[in-house]
């Protein structure tokens, strides 16, 4: 029975240590679109060339699950468009991410996490 409860709770630990985490900060509410798609959500490293209103600053992280296994970009874009999405944007511009060790436990069960991090503006298109 001891064995089943300190299985269970390891296997808790690590369903949420690997679970990303999501911020948005709204700034501007009274420009939100409702029923974007996720999909139709644009990805943009810099600035459109056609005028918008700038609704909000996001955040997504997600940790790897050991220093050997690493997580992408290409794993923050869906997380990026859903919050997008949800905010009642657009597009997110401005897009960077940042790749760093540690989170906020530090180290993971084999050494430290790596993390990554995806920060950028929510825009709505005038």
């Amino acid at each position: 029975m001891k064995k089943v409860i300190i299985l269970t709770m390891f296997g808790l630990i690590l369903l949420v240590s690997c679970r990303p985490n999501i911020s948005y900060s709204p700034y501007n509410v009274d420009y939100i679109k409702k029923g974007t798609l996720a999909k139709d959500i644009l990805i943009m490293e810099t600035e459109p060339s056609k005028p918008y209103i700038a609704i909000g600053y996001i955040e997504v992280s997600k940790k790897g699950n050991t220093s050997l296994s690493d997580v992408s970009s290409a794993d923050l874009i869906p997380l990026l468009q859903q919050e997008a999405a949800n905010a009642g944007g657009d597009a997110v511009i401005n897009v960077k991410f940042e790749r760093y060790e540690g989170g906020i436990s530090g180290y993971g069960l084999l050494g430290k996490q790596p993390v990554l991090r995806g920060t950028g503006t929510v825009i709505v298109f005038k």
